[in-house]
């Protein structure tokens, strides 16, 4: 074909299939079969980031919030984190860092980077660095020895750079007292309250009820739907493809040592007491003293060590007759924890000093560390090589088929090309999708309605599989009938009602207070009670209130001179009109007791926002260019 080409290289058709060629590759790109779904995330002065590094650091932080919160992360609390901004925000940073650190000609060298890895002890054998263990541990975590000093180069250079940017942060000592008596004061308070509730007699007529429907017709509006197709690529589908050889197996085995390893654990029971942090000399011996003569009794013949934690322990598990049931010696304090494990079972220990006080244990229990065979680890090692390939095979597969499709493409028509079978749902809703066969609807649906219509999503991980989504209809939000909504009309028109008489009520309350009136002899004429809170600290619980941020705020803003708000305060339960009764301010021996911490605490702070400040001054100097189609969720 080459040879044809050269020969007849001087013919006008030769010369019309050469341009075409050309125009194919400046107009779409050489290797590429879908420019318009372009793989540059953002552009910093120049430095491109791109969808793969962003995904991987997207991926990374789901993970860390995962490990965080468990099972409570759900699709609500992600909209609060913000994964995918917070991503790609943590890559811009780390950029800019590293730029401003070039031109500060901040640098690490080899010398000093080899030591620093020498000392982590992940990559240590008995206290030294192992090179084997060194590469095996970053193969398994599917890192190159090149990336990895790369990367922790790239941390030290910013670390440094770090260290120069708040080498000047400092907080004075008066700086510290102020914060100290701005966070302990307390406040007391008069109030009365309005609650709506009490308004009783309000009934609107019929075409008030309508009115109201007709003026707020946007809070009445159906939810909009949308009607979706979509692929999905089950691991356990590609399964039967999956060979695990016995080589693999023990490959496994050999390169993952710690995940066959059961550490050791003790069931023990404690008698606890409490000793402050920052008690005296004094104190702490009288309560080693109390500790001591409780241990006397828990090492004679035949004595009820639960018994004796009920009685006398100090601790949460008191009730529980001390019982901290089985642990590893990760999970408790050192102190109490080298005591524990060089027990045995059986055995009650002397004293031993916390940071909570003195503990008297007795081990119950020991089990000694072990080793899994390989023998008996082989049907979970196997297991786990199936489920991770036949994840790559899945994934090779979607990915396959995403580089084959456009927006406006019929992805039913893709799946049957690749072999795959299209899904369509039902019209769903955001807040309520409900959707057969789907491991995380919620998150489905949220990918949906971020979608045009007869667009094609991203590749989306589910955890259960992999999925490509196309919207392929939509239903906008309509108002229902006046008839379909008629009884939840009246209800809101009335809590309105209810709402506007008490805060008016409380508006009029308020102005009669700022004549000179006492609360007892306004509260009579309003039919409310006067209540008196009580000393209560910023931020914290009003008694007999309970949390009211707005009135916690409005109360520490109150003094003798200024004893009433402007206006009555809104709460979650009615109208609250408050008056000052007095302040009082935290003592001074408290503050010795906490400088160090409060200064801790005011110059982390400090440095966190002299760090944000300073590289929100960078990026307002640089030019950050984000594809923002690329990082929505």
């Amino acid at each position: 074909m080459l040879n044809l080409m050269r020969k007849h290289a001087g013919s006008w058709m030769i010369k019309i299939i050469l341009f075409a060629i050309v125009v194919v590759f400046v107009f779409w790109g050489v290797g590429s079969m879908r420019s318009r779904k372009a793989t540059q995330v953002a552009e910093i002065n120049g430095e491109v980031i791109t969808l793969d590094v962003y995904r991987q650091a997207y991926y990374q932080l789901l993970d860390n919030y995962r490990r965080i919160y468990g099972d409570q992360l759900n699709d609500e609390m992600l909209k609060l984190l913000r994964p995918n901004e917070m991503a790609l925000e943590q890559l811009i940073q780390k950029v800019l860092m590293l730029q401003e650190a070039d031109r500060l000609n901040i640098d690490v060298g080899e010398q000093e980077l080899a030591s620093v890895i020498r000392q982590i002890p992940a990559f240590q054998n008995n206290g030294v660095f192992d090179y084997q263990l060194y590469r095996r541990v970053l193969a398994q975590n599917n890192l190159t020895v090149e990336q990895f000093e790369s990367d922790r180069s790239k941390e030290m250079r910013m670390e440094r750079l770090r260290s120069v940017i708040l080498s000047g942060v400092v907080v004075p000592d008066d700086e510290l007292r102020q914060w100290y008596d701005w966070s302990k004061a307390k406040v007391d308070l008069d109030y009365v309250f309005f609650p709506p509730s009490r308004y009783t007699d309000i009934s609107p007529a019929e075409a008030q009820i309508k009115e109201y429907f007709e003026s707020n017709q946007k809070n009445y509006l159906t939810q909009p739907k949308v009607k979706a197709r979509y692929i999905k690529f089950d691991p356990a589908v590609f399964e039967s493809r999956v060979e695990v050889t016995d080589e693999s197996i023990a490959d496994y085995y050999r390169s993952n040592p710690d995940e066959f390893k059961t550490a050791k654990r003790v069931k023990a029971s404690h008698i606890l007491i409490k000793v402050d942090a920052g008690a005296d000399d004094e104190t702490v011996a009288a309560k080693k003293r109390e500790a001591q003569a409780i241990y006397e009794l828990a090492k004679a013949p035949g004595a009820d060590f639960a018994e004796l934690a009920r009685k006398y322990s100090q601790g949460p598990s008191k009730d529980q007759g001390g019982r901290l049931g089985w642990f590893t010696k990760d999970r408790m304090v050192k102190p109490f924890a080298d005591e524990a494990f060089a027990m045995t079972a059986g055995e009650v220990s002397e004293p031993v000093r916390t940071q909570f006080g003195w503990h008297i244990i007795k081990v119950e229990q020991v089990e000694e560390s072990a080793t899994r065979s390989l023998e008996s680890a082989t049907p979970s090692i196997r297991e786990k090589i199936r489920r991770e390939k036949s994840r790559a095979i899945a994934l090779d597969k979607a990915e396959e088929l995403y580089n084959s499709v456009f927006d406006g493409d019929n992805l039913a028509d893709a799946a049957k090309v690749h072999d795959m079978q299209a899904e369509t749902t039902d019209f769903f809703t955001a807040d309520n999708p409900a959707l057969k066969g789907i491991n995380d609807a919620q998150r489905f649906s949220q990918v949906a309605f971020g979608l045009d219509e007869m667009a094609i999503s991203q590749i989306q991980d589910f955890s259960d599989a992999y999925y490509i989504i196309q919207v392929i209809e939509r239903s906008a939000a309509a108002v229902p009938e006046y008839e379909q909504v008629k009884n939840r009309v009246k209800d809101d028109l009335i809590k309105e009602r209810q709402d506007d008489q008490a805060r008016k009520d409380a508006q009029a309350f308020l102005a009669d207070a700022k004549k000179g009136g006492g609360f007892a002899e306004i509260s009579a004429k309003y039919g409310v009670t006067p209540e008196a809170t009580g000393l209560f600290p910023r931020g914290g619980s009003i008694p007999k209130i309970g949390f009211e941020s707005e009135i916690s705020r409005t109360a520490f803003e109150l003094s003798k001179e200024k004893p009433l708000p402007e206006s009555p305060l809104k709460g979650q339960q009615g109208w609250y009109v408050v008056h000052f009764r007095s302040r009082q301010l935290p003592e001074g021996e408290g503050f010795d007791k906490e400088k160090t911490t409060i200064a801790k605490r005011l110059e982390e702070q400090k440095q966190q926002a002299a760090l944000q400040s300073w590289i929100a001054d960078l990026r307002a100097r640089s030019e950050v260019q984000i594809n923002e189609s690329l990082i929505q969720p």
